[in-house]
């Protein structure tokens, strides 16, 4: 079998954490706008996404590969865009509904967030 002739080695450790330092203090810096005033789970999501992003990030960098971790980023996106999406719709929505129909948005997004 023939070797791969575009492969390249991993880069270091050290030199793939320099290349990150910057996103990561991005994400922390991102993150801390919702620290004021968000409750314990919306702290929780930020600081995994966060994490996630800066993993991934870390790992294009020390592979010198995109297209691998990039997979995982838009898979990611894929589940969690419909769940967003339809808390976004509730949320915006609800003003503009008569009593009853928001007794029943309510209702719903009670039972959704359990």
């Amino acid at each position: 079998m023939a070797a791969n002739v575009f492969a390249r080695p991993q880069r270091s450790f050290g030199r793939s954490f320099l290349q990150t330092l910057p996103i990561a203090v991005w994400a922390v810096l991102m993150a801390s706008a919702a620290y004021g005033h968000a409750n314990r789970a919306q702290w929780i999501a930020t600081v995994a996404t966060a994490l996630f992003m800066v993993t991934l990030f870390f790992q294009m960098m020390r592979t010198s590969t995109t297209y691998r971790w990039r997979r995982w980023f838009f898979v990611a996106v894929g589940l969690l865009f419909p769940v967003g999406f339809i808390h976004q719709v509730m949320v915006l929505i609800a003003p503009f509904l008569r009593d009853d129909e928001r007794e029943h948005l309510n209702a719903l997004a009670g039972a959704y967030a359990r």
